[in-house]
């Protein structure tokens, strides 16, 4: 129950905000309410006599919020709704779901109803949830850096450089490499001086992190070796014997160690790409804690230890002063189990390093000034936007069971807290809510590019998005088609607005891009990437310069949005036609989102342009060398008063941290590192360990008490896809093995299959009730085992698992990123089953013929 104060400074913030024509407007719909002869008190004793009248209190503001949403005050409306609903329980959550949701009673389902809301007390399961909701046997950030005194053994790089004696490195150890020499170990590359000089360190040292400027040629790797770029599809396991070098992720491998399919002592090199990056930083923790915490059960014993070789560009990720930075230094050893640093030393290798490794000809942040029409009608136009979000909210119709995000639309977080919100609704099965966040998240997330691209784009887009999700559902609940038409009727009359008033909509962020490419198509034969923060926006300005009457003859551009992840080096055909057409010169401008940035090297490149988007510390420094052309050119597309603006000035410092990070280390004695290090490692390694016993416990006891009895639910809206007990696993893939699970989606099939080099993706996968119709995951051919296809991988974040626990009869509903997470195992898929076996695979093909 609120608290009368509460209540009270809630009123007063309201009298605050309201000007003194709102409070008369306010006031005077009150009527009779309110005496005559007290209207022109202050708002304060308006509200006093409200009170005493019984009209509002701090259990029922409903009065209240009616008044204020007939002012036309919607925010404050909202701020009262959302406190009331915070402060006052909800009676019957079933009810209120009954009269806003049409019941699906395809295949006799009778998910979709509100039959399991989580208690306040957790489970044991629930917990267990909690602590895993990471990967177990990895610490958290904060462990990590949690200092302890404890001595604890510590690994020597003495171990691992034993087995440079195996290996016959004496070849690389000339003062020069000749044509002859390169020609006998058949490298095709003549490496320039300064790398010659790195990899000798690097051999004379042992266990190392080099430290060089990104372009510098870091990863290069050449030689009579057989080289395989291990994805997601892959096991590593199969080509341990038969590739000298395998290139994976650091999860994959994690996971291999963990499942002890693969020892370290199968391992002769290990090399850490990027050492420095907090984003796999864990993973590459958990990876090392199997070399270094050697006294934990779990960890095979070995003393065939890999050598590790980390590779950065960049010290730290955060400005800080020469100390702190030397520290992290220290940690990075600790981490990778290394006493020295690898770099540059020698002066003329120096000088080759800054004469022939590509430097931007131009490196420049433009700030575009501000346009007072402009923003008068992005103002208005995110005004609308803004207040329609806050009606969906406030309107019992469209809310039914009053959630509000804990952030205010203004406030930064906001599209996280609609997240976190969304989660919690799915969690307790509320399809209405779930309905409702979805709707507000597309709005959210146009309204935010209104700054960068033009209104009629971004509100053409929101609207032909709406139009396309809505209609792919045959049988909408009311709520969904409430909320549609609400949003339907708002963006037809403002795009009608703009088309009557012959108004030409312009973004001078976008006019400034016009002019930069028209200047660099200038130069002969000239490429141009662009770098954007959203799929949306690669696809929407890369349509806004194909439709430039003025660019027709000379920009011819392309979009494209993923080169990392599943199938990147093996990419489907559509994507490796984009990329190979934009290499040849078919099209000379290439507006890509920023996972494309890593590894992309096209030598014709001469423009890399951030559009108002700025990452990390490291992808500043990447996408400034994706321009590998003499007299190359970078810049980012901004405004002052923007945070890209300023993450981009603390940005540009990382280059030059490195460079006084490493002058500071060389000043240091080698036995005084050493020693730092070496106090660190004891304290990670007692940590690791604790952390890893723990974990190895944790999982113990679940995967003993976790039978895998409960059902599979679309995520959206909680319907039954399946039972729990037919969930397999096959490769990386995981989907229900049960003939049923066919009628229970909806096919979507593609006008042509994507083709990868082991599948073929035929179509998607939709959930099965005609309400919701949301995307579960792709219809997948095996090219290798055609027998059991096609299959129906499930995405993790499309669905969510209903765990029942037979000790106690509970119900706890598992929501997970990633398959990896799941806190059960799921038993992989016999291939080879005899015609009688009761759990043989039914093909989805055998099920059509029989309908049919």
């Amino acid at each position: 129950m609120p608290s009368d104060v509460e209540f009270r400074q809630l009123l007063i913030d309201l009298d605050d905000e309201m000007s003194n024509d709102e409070r008369k407007r306010f006031i005077f719909l009150l009527g009779n309410d309110i005496p005559k002869r007290k209207r022109d008190e202050p708002l304060v004793d308006i509200f006093t006599i409200l009170i005493d009248r019984g009209r509002i209190s701090e259990t029922n503001c409903n009065y209240l919020v009616e008044l204020l949403e007939r002012t036309k005050l919607t925010t404050l409306a909202y701020k009262v709704a959302r406190y009331s609903t915070k402060h006052t329980p909800l009676t019957s959550v079933s009810t209120v779901l009954e009269s806003s949701q049409a019941t699906d009673n395809v295949n006799g389902s009778s998910t979709g109803t509100i039959d399991n809301v989580p208690k306040d007390t957790p489970t044991l399961a629930e917990l267990v949830n909690d602590i895993n909701s990471e990967d177990s046997m990895i610490l958290s950030e904060s462990e990590q850096n949690t200092p302890t005194d404890i001595k604890s053994m510590t690994v020597q790089p003495d171990l691992a450089s034993m087995f440079l004696e195996n290996i016959d490195l004496k070849v690389f150890e000339n003062d020069t490499w000749s044509d002859d020499f390169l020609k006998k170990i058949n490298v095709n590359i003549h490496p320039y001086e300064y790398q010659r000089e790195l990899v000798q360190s690097a051999i004379q040292a042992g266990n190392t992190i080099i430290c060089l400027r990104t372009g510098g040629g870091k990863t290069l790797v050449a030689g009579n070796l057989r080289i395989l770029a291990c994805d997601e599809n892959y096991d590593i396991t199969k080509y341990l014997k038969s590739y000298d070098v395998i290139i994976c992720t650091p999860h994959k491998l994690l996971n291999c160690l963990k499942a002890k399919t693969i020892s370290m002592s199968d391992i002769d090199l290990l090399c850490y790409d990027e050492c420095h990056d907090t984003v796999v930083r864990n993973q590459y923790i958990g990876i090392m804690q199997y070399i270094m915490c050697r006294d934990v059960d779990h960890i095979p014993s070995t003393n065939l230890l890999p050598i590790i070789i980390g590779l950065t560009a960049v010290v730290d990720l955060h400005r800080s002063s020469p100390v702190h930075k030397t520290n992290h230094l220290t940690v990075l050893c600790a981490i990778f189990n290394c006493f020295t640093i690898t770099s540059v030393l020698k002066k003329d290798n120096e000088a080759e390093l800054e004469k022939y490794v590509c430097r931007t000809s131009e490196d420049e942040i433009i700030c575009i000034t501000k346009q007072k029409k402009f923003d008068i009608l992005r103002l208005s136009i995110e005004k609308e936007l803004s207040n329609l979000i806050l009606q969906l909210f406030l309107s019992k119709d469209t809310n039914p069971l009053r959630i509000f995000p804990e952030k205010d639309i203004e406030m930064n977080g906001y599209e996280q807290s609609l997240e976190i919100l969304k989660q919690s609704e799915q969690k307790k099965q509320h399809f209405p809510s779930v309905i409702l966040i979805n709707y507000i998240l597309a709005i959210y997330r146009h309204l935010r590019s209104l700054a960068d691209l033009t209104p009629d784009l971004v509100l053409s887009d929101l609207k032909d998005y709406f139009e396309m999700t809505y209609k792919s559902r045959e049988h909408p609940i009311a709520v969904d088609t409430l909320i549609y038409n609400k949003c339907q009727s708002l963006l037809k009359t403002k795009l009608t607005d703009f088309e009557e008033s012959e108004q030409i909509l312009l973004n001078p962020k976008l006019d400034k891009l016009v002019e930069l490419l028209k200047k660099h198509a200038e130069k002969p034969n000239s490429r141009a990437l662009i770098l954007v923060e959203r799929t949306f926006y690669a696809q929407k300005i890369c349509e806004f310069l194909q439709n430039q009457i003025e660019l027709k003859s000379t920009i011819k551009p392309c979009w494209l949005i993923s080169q990392n992840g599943l199938d990147s080096k093996k990419s489907n055909k559509s994507e490796d036609s984009v990329l190979i057409d934009f290499r040849n010169g078919v099209y000379n401008v290439m507006i890509s989102t920023d996972v494309v940035r890593a590894g992309l090297d096209i030598p014709e490149c001469s423009l890399v342009l951030r559009y108002d988007f700025v990452p990390d510390s490291i992808g500043t420094v990447q996408a400034r060398v994706r321009a590998r052309r003499t007299n190359c050119v970078y810049y980012l597309i901004t405004t002052k008063d923007s945070q890209n603006y300023i993450k981009e000035l603390g940005n540009r410092q990382c280059e030059q941290d490195l460079k006084e990070v490493l002058e500071t280390w060389k000043q240091i004695p080698s036995h005084e590192f050493k020693e730092r290090v070496l106090e660190k490692q004891t304290s990670l390694i007692k940590e690791w360990s604790e952390s890893l016993t723990k974990a190895l416990a944790t999982e113990k006891i679940v995967s003993e008490n976790t039978e895998l009895i409960g059902d599979v639910l679309c995520r959206a809206c909680g319907y039954h896809l399946g039972k729990l007990s037919r969930l397999r696993q096959y490769g990386q893939s995981y989907f229900i093995n049960d003939h049923d699970f066919y009628n229970r989606i909806e096919e979507k099939i593609l006008p042509e299959p994507r083709e990868y080099v082991t599948t073929s993706v035929t179509g998607k996968a939709l959930c099965g009730s005609k309400n919701c119709r949301a995307k579960l995951g792709c219809i997948q051919t095996l090219k290798d085992h055609s027998s059991i296809s096609p299959i129906y991988p499930l995405k993790c974040q499309s669905i969510k698992i209903k765990l029942f626990e037979r000790e106690n009869g509970s119900e706890t509903m598992i929501l997970k990123k990633k398959w990896k997470q799941m806190l059960f195992k799921i038993p992989p898929l016999e291939i080879s089953c005899s015609k009688n076996d009761e759990d043989i695979y039914y093909d989805a093909y055998d099920v059509m013929q029989t309908d049919v």
